[in-house]
């Protein structure tokens, strides 16, 4: 079974676990935000470095994220809107780079694994340095 690293990019903590294809958390933890872009790039990759086995890195960031890897909008990280956040983890980590807005995860999360399951209409809210929402 395969391995992804997962990373939820918040205004106070970046939150990280290893997680395998089927959701089990095989390993989690937590770091302060780092105050630039270059220190958030550090983190993903050194923490990908640790995880030699990962097939792949999977990135939930505040904002209207792009398909191509932009992210417009304001939140409390200004450092992340404007740069290819997408592209930039890529290169450093050589691996393949999905990136969602964060309360998109969340919804997919419960409607995947969570307490959605089977449900037809949700109604996802996230709250913490921020707030956000998305609907399924």
């Amino acid at each position: 079974m395969k391995n992804y690293l997962a990373f939820d990019i918040g205004g106070t903590f970046i939150k990280f676990a290893l997680v395998q294809e089927d959701a089990t958390i095989l390993e989690e933890t937590k770091s302060a935000t780092p105050e630039t872009i270059d220190g958030l790039i550090e983190l993903i990759t050194k923490y990908a470095g640790e995880n030699p086995e990962t097939a792949g890195i999977a990135i939930s960031a505040p904002g209207a994220v792009s398909g191509e890897g932009i992210i417009y909008g304001a939140s409390a990280l200004p450092y992340i809107h404007g740069p290819n956040l997408l592209q930039l983890v890529k290169e450093k980590t050589k691996l393949p780079v999905f990136m969602e807005n964060d309360a998109n995860c969340a919804g997919y999360a419960e409607v995947w694994k969570g307490a959605a399951q089977g449900k037809q209409n949700v109604l996802a809210v996230v709250i913490g340095t921020g707030i956000g929402g998305s609907g399924y």
